[in-house]
């Protein structure tokens, strides 16, 4: 019988095996400090992360702490909530702007008017009297994030916007700007003046 000889890999063969074996250490080596890397990274944006959160928590603690702070320090009527007055000659009629044409829901009906409850706690209150419409002065106004915007979807809801000769920049849609402020004025069913209010 015969006996199976045994070969052995050549010496250009085991150099070659050699030189693959360490060139895929290196890639498995800088596999692994890439990852490392972007562990690193990730955890350093998540520190990064956390750190503007607890600064904007520490900075909103500090504005209520002083919002509080002036609440106590304010005596008699100006530590007491404000709310307004809206007068309306015909309260049927002026519901129909307010509920129909703005979209205002109703709190509650009081002696023949209505309150209509608004952002942070205030209202105003539509009430019947004979002098609705008699003051040339603004009545009330709202403080919003974007007087543009609001004044594009009042537009849309019908809303007639005053052209008041006054200085400042205007723009296309009749927003005044001036004083660090931007505003508009419209009235409603009664006469009475009311603006929207961005504060720059």
């Amino acid at each position: 019988m015969k006996q199976r000889e045994l070969t052995y890999p050549r010496a250009g063969s085991q150099l070659a095996f050699a030189r693959v074996a360490t060139a895929l250490a290196a890639l498995s080596a800088g596999a692994l400090a890439i990852g490392a890397l972007a562990v690193g990274r990730l955890a350093i944006q998540r520190l990064a992360v956390r750190s503007a959160s607890f600064r904007q928590l520490r900075i909103d603690e500090l504005q209520v702490g002083r919002l509080r702070l002036r609440q106590q320090q304010a005596r008699g009527l100006q530590a007491s909530p404000m709310h307004a007055y809206l007068p309306a000659k015909d309260v049927a009629r002026a519901r129909q702007f307010y509920e129909g044409k703005l979209g205002f829901v109703p709190r509650q009906e009081v002696a023949g008017g209505v309150v209509y409850e608004f952002g942070e706690g205030t209202s105003c209150f539509l009430y019947p009297t004979p002098h609705a419409g008699t003051s040339q002065a603004s009545q009330a106004f709202w403080q919003v994030a974007d007087v543009e915007r609001e004044v594009a979807d009042l537009k849309a809801r019908g809303v007639a916007f005053e052209n008041y000769d006054m200085p400042g920049d205007k723009s296309d849609s009749g927003v005044v700007t001036a004083g660090g402020a931007k505003a508009a004025w419209f009235k409603d069913s009664e006469g009475n003046t009311l603006a929207i209010v961005q504060s720059l």
